[in-house]
């Protein structure tokens, strides 16, 4: 196996090119493997180049994507914390209220009754 600096993440096995990337230390828990390592199905160096290219790009623009949905959100450290024992006081009204309003509402408006 060999690594040429001419075009990374290429390797050279009897003959046929394998693609070869060590997957990132924040992103192994999304991995089964430390690294994706797959045949380009050619012997030619010139088309495994332009297969690795692109396959490294969509492999970056991947890992990209993943880092934005498991970072927490930037801007979270200009909120204000809230402690976990606090609660919100509503003025509004229960739902056991609602309902006996409610069916209080409904029978007048049935019966034409106040």
């Amino acid at each position: 196996m060999w690594l040429t600096n001419e075009a990374p993440y290429i390797f050279n096995k009897r003959g046929v090119y394998y693609f070869s990337r060590r997957v990132p230390v924040d992103l192994k828990c999304h991995y089964t493997l430390p690294r994706i390592v797959f045949s380009l199905r050619t012997k030619s160096f010139k088309v495994a180049k332009s297969k690795v290219t692109s396959l490294a790009a969509k492999l970056d623009e991947d890992w990209l994507t993943l880092r934005w949905r498991t970072t927490d959100d930037p801007f979270r450290r200009f909120l204000v914390e809230r402690s976990a024992g606090a609660t919100i006081v509503s003025s509004a009204p229960l739902m056991s209220e609602a309902k006996n309003l409610y069916v209080q509402l409904s029978n007048v408006s049935a019966y034409g009754t106040n």
